[in-house]
């Protein structure tokens, strides 16, 4: 399955703790995204050529998208039963 999202992309050229401009931002960008994996990421002027018919163009104009980004927060009543099991965070509380 083959996808391309296009939306302004924000993400990270570089570990921003030891690189001052880490931060990317392509305002009109697109990923390509070939069986669940980034193909390639860059800009949509740049990019377009590469979507065909067997593409599914999702254009998502307008709206923000962070590839690679990977959420990390907690909740602090889950702390103490983390890697316990259950159905989901509301059996916790």
């Amino acid at each position: 399955m083959r996808f391309a999202l296009r939306a302004t992309l924000f993400d990270f050229a570089a570990d921003p703790s030891h690189t001052e401009n880490a931060l990317r931002v392509i305002d009109d960008g697109m990923l390509l995204i070939e069986d669940g994996v980034v193909a390639a990421c860059g800009d949509y002027r740049t990019l377009r050529s590469r979507v065909d018919a067997a593409t599914t163009l999702l254009d998502y104009s307008g709206c923000l998208a962070t590839p690679g980004f990977v959420d990390t927060h907690i909740h602090l009543p889950q702390i103490d039963v983390i890697a316990s099991p259950a159905a989901g965070l509301l059996d916790w509380l």
